[in-house]
């Protein structure tokens, strides 16, 4: 279909570049809105999360790191515990054979007395404590 008057096409020309300027401007925004907002919190986005990734290899670094140490410390600890044990019971032997030489030396020394019974304990009378008894008016002297 042809136009028969220049004014309709032109004006048909001038719609459709407004609605294209309009247009342009919106991609326009939208490409500062990505370009200033979006790609910027999506690079930062990108970045925390490689630092996450790089936190979370460290830490179970230190984790291991630190389960190595609490493993070196119990060995350290039962060491320890294990060479007292030992010393008491070094201490306990050498006590009980000192205590043995000592008896067997008392028993050199006095063969006869282990012999003898020892004697039958009488009954033995306590006598009563001696009461002395103040008057309750009485007062003590001062020396």
């Amino acid at each position: 279909k042809r136009f028969s008057s220049t004014g309709e096409s032109n004006y048909k020309l001038e719609a459709k570049t407004g609605k294209d300027k309009e247009f342009g401007q919106w991609m326009y925004q939208v490409q500062i809105f990505f370009i200033k907002n979006f790609f910027p919190a999506y690079h930062h986005e990108k970045a925390v999360r490689e630092k996450i990734k790089e936190n979370r290899i460290q830490d179970a670094e230190l984790a291991e790191l630190r389960k190595m140490k609490d493993e070196e410390l119990a060995k350290l600890i039962a060491e320890r515990e294990a060479a007292e044990a030992k010393r008491q019971e070094e201490a306990t032997v050498e006590k009980e054979s000192s205590e043995s030489k000592n008896t067997a030396n008392k028993e050199l020394e006095e063969p006869g007395a282990q012999l003898v019974p020892p004697p039958k304990e009488e009954a033995s009378v306590i006598p009563p404590p001696v009461v002395t008894k103040v008057p309750a008016g009485a007062k003590r002297k001062k020396k």
